[in-house]
């Protein structure tokens, strides 16, 4: 490999913590992840919040509109950026997007959102046995 490529390490939820990012970091790699939405963002003031509650405060206000096209689909999201200072990692940015339509919350699978979560697999990953499959969440380690 090229020493002076860039390397991207991009990766879910369940690996983003500050442990991994920081090995990742010493490597002199950029890292990517989705963060779970019940992260903690310290404020500028010390106070704690939410950070799905946070951007639900300024995510209208400094949103930009991207449209792009899925599968022969045109998609509308609303997306805004920020350095923000995560309590279990630390400064970081973060990007966070919202469509006008709502799909599903996973909290509320299995529940009162699993017919549009087996709608959304049909849909958008053709995954046909999902219509008539039950719902069951394992909450373990990978």
């Amino acid at each position: 490999m090229d020493k002076h490529a860039k390397v991207y390490v991009v990766v879910d939820a369940a690996y983003f913590n500050k442990e991994f990012i920081d090995n990742c970091r010493s490597k002199r790699y950029h890292v990517c992840g989705r963060i779970k939405n019940n992260a903690v963002v310290l404020q500028d003031d010390g106070s704690e919040i939410n950070i799905i509650q946070y951007f639900e405060k300024i995510i209208s206000e400094k949103e930009r509109k991207i449209t792009i096209t899925v599968r022969g689909k045109e998609k509308i999201y609303y997306a805004v950026e920020y350095i923000l200072n995560l309590k279990s990692i630390g400064k970081c940015k973060v990007v966070a997007s919202r469509t006008e339509e709502y799909l599903f919350a996973w909290e509320d699978i299995p529940g009162k959102d699993s017919k549009c979560f087996r709608e959304h697999l049909e849909e958008c990953w053709k995954i046909n046995w999902a219509k008539d499959t039950k719902i069951k969440k394992l909450m373990r380690k990978i």
